[in-house]
Formats: C-alpha cells, structure tokens, sequence
C-alpha cells in the first residue's frame, strides 16, 4: 500500500530509536491538550495513528485527508490493529479547503501541515469555522529549518504566533525540542503575550537544539576521525595485502616456471625411460637369443664330447680286433683259413655273376 507519509513506520521505531522517541512525545503531548474533549477533527491526518489513539480516549475523531493512500492505509490500519476503535474514527479524503459539514468540534487537531500549505492563513481561518466557542485547536510545526523538500515556510516563536493569532486566540506555547506546539482557542478570547519570558523560552529551546547539534557534531567528528583512522588501517592492510598478493602472484609464477621445467625435464625422463624400454626388451632379445644360441652350443659340444668319446672307444675296439685278427692271421692255420675264405668269397661272387 503506497503513502508519502512515514509517521506510522516512525512511531513503531521502524526509522530508529531517536525519531521514535521525538514522534512519541510529540503525540503524546497533542494527546494531552485534548483532556475533557468528545469530537475532535484531524485537519491532514496522514496516516491515521494520532486520530486512532485519541479514539482509544473514548473520543469521536473524524480524519480529513488529502492524499488516498494515506487515507486507505490508516483504514487498514484501523481495521487490522485497532479494530475495538472503528466505531470512534471516521475518516475522510477530501481537500480540507473545500471540506464542507454541519458538525462543530470541540477539538481541532492541526498537527505537522502548516508548513506543507501555501496560503496557512486560509487553512486556519477554515479551520476555525468548525470550532465550538469553547473548543481549542492544538497545531505543531516544525521549529526552525528543516530541510524538506515539501516545506513552504519555517517557523520560530514570531512567526508561528502571528499565523495562527490571524484565526484563533494562542492559549499556550510549547517547545518540544525540534518541533513548536500551540495551543489555541476561537478568537475573541485572550491571546499569549510574547514578553520577555516567552522569548527567553525560546532562547532555552534554541540552545537545546544548539547543544544537541552541537553534541551531535562532536560525535559526528569523532565518528570521522574513527572512520578515517580505520580508512588509514584499511588503506595500510590493503598495501600490505597487495605487496603480498604481488609477492605470491611472483611466487606462483616462479613455480609455474619451475613445473614447466619439471613437466619438460618428466618430459624428457619419460623419453629416456621410453628409450631404455625399448633398449632393454632388446636386450632381453638379444640375452635370450644369446641363451639359445649358447643351448646349441652346449649340445653341440655335448655332442662332440658323446662322438669323441663313441671314437676313441672304436679306435680302442679297433686295435683289439686288429690285434686279436693278427693272433689269428700271423699262425699258419690263420693264414690258410684267410685264403680258404677269400676263395670263397671270389667264387659266391662268380656263381652270382
């Protein structure tokens, strides 16, 4: 739900502590001035919650509004978290300079609009046309500058006296640390005389928003001198930081160099060791054809050995037949059976022939 107006938000301490307690005070001042009171009129209610709270007072509240979203969010408001007051507040979107009605209020609330409107005067004397004789309208305004782009007009003691006193009769002044409240009845009645002792209320609200300001500041300084050494500690572990960030950014490079050197030096390892490989399986090639070659070798020479061994065990058998045939040859029955077997040897090869 869309609104311009926040006072809801910081009356619920959703801007902060220090502007919650500002608004607090503020309405509950406003609430007080309204004591005896049974039908208030809100003059640009914003967002409902004072008109709210003095219904929870048992008063009758008619809210007038200008702007629609903040009529419908005090509407919701007032139906979801205080519906036990619906009965009390009516609220109302209209433009107060041409709101028109029959009722008169015995209370008239015209709180933080004065310096919104660009004709004030007006806006009062209107108001003033909806107040009993006996009723009293409570204003507040902001007191001295503030910075908002929809403030027309600022207020000091004078100032806010003279507008209002052109409608109604000022009753009461109150300084309430950044804003100033009136309160005031229909014309006719006696006015606040600004004497001396009201402007030196003045003086004394001033240096309480002149010692504030001025507390605020130092702290404000302080809080920038805070800053601005830890900007320095910042700026100071950011130059460290960075010279060590440059230093391993040095670092890693180095290394990158170094593992390029490495992957080409397991490069060139993996090269030799692939070279080695394959010298070795020759070798082992060559080993087992060494092996094989030496097996032949080995029975060859077994062979040998078995022959010259078989030789000489027939050169030995040799001379025993030699010898034994020349104990047979060198008799003369040895020779006599020699011719006798040569003569028949010739004459089987000539019976065959």
């Amino acid at each position: 739900m869309a609104n311009n107006d926040r006072i809801y938000a910081a009356y619920k301490g959703e801007m902060g502590e220090v502007f919650q307690k500002q608004t607090q005070e503020r309405i509950d001042w406003i609430l007080g001035q309204l004591n005896g009171r049974q039908k208030v009129l809100d003059v640009g209610c914003s967002q409902g919650i004072v008109s709210i709270l003095c219904a929870q007072q048992g008063v009758q509240v008619t809210g007038v509004e200008i702007q629609p979203e903040n009529v419908e969010f005090a509407q919701q408001l007032l139906e979801t978290e205080y519906p036990q007051c619906k009965e009390k507040v009516h609220f109302v979107n209209a433009d107060f300079l041409q709101y028109q009605e029959d009722q008169m209020y015995d209370g008239i609330l015209v709180t933080e609009v004065l310096e919104h409107l660009p004709d004030a005067e007006r806006f009062l004397q209107h108001a003033a046309s909806f107040l009993k004789p006996d009723g009293v309208v409570v204003i507040t305004v902001p007191f001295g500058f503030c910075n908002h782009p929809d403030h027309t007009q600022t207020f000091y003691l004078s100032s806010a006296v003279s507008l209002v006193e052109k409608a109604f009769c000022v009753q009461q002044i109150h300084y309430g640390g950044n804003w100033l409240g009136l309160v005031a009845k229909a014309a006719g009645n006696q006015s606040i005389q600004l004497n001396e002792a009201e402007y030196q209320k003045e003086e004394e609200a001033f240096f309480q928003i002149h010692k504030t300001l001025s507390l605020r500041g130092e702290e404000l300084y302080q809080n920038l001198m805070n800053a601005n050494r830890k900007y320095k500690e910042s700026q100071e572990a950011y130059q460290k930081m960075k010279q060590w960030h440059e230093q391993g950014q040095e670092k890693i490079a180095e290394l990158q160099t170094k593992a390029t050197n490495s992957q080409e030096k397991i490069a060139e390892l993996q090269e030799m060791a692939d070279c080695g490989r394959e010298a070795a399986e020759k070798l082992v090639q060559f080993a087992q054809e060494e092996e094989s070659q030496a097996e032949v070798l080995r029975r060859a020479r077994q062979t040998i050995q078995r022959l010259q061994m078989e030789n000489r065990y027939l050169r030995t058998e040799n001379e025993n037949y030699k010898r034994k045939l020349s104990l047979i040859t060198d008799t003369w029955y040895g020779k006599l059976a020699l011719k006798c077997y040569k003569k028949m040897k010739a004459l089987k090869a000539k019976s065959k022939g």
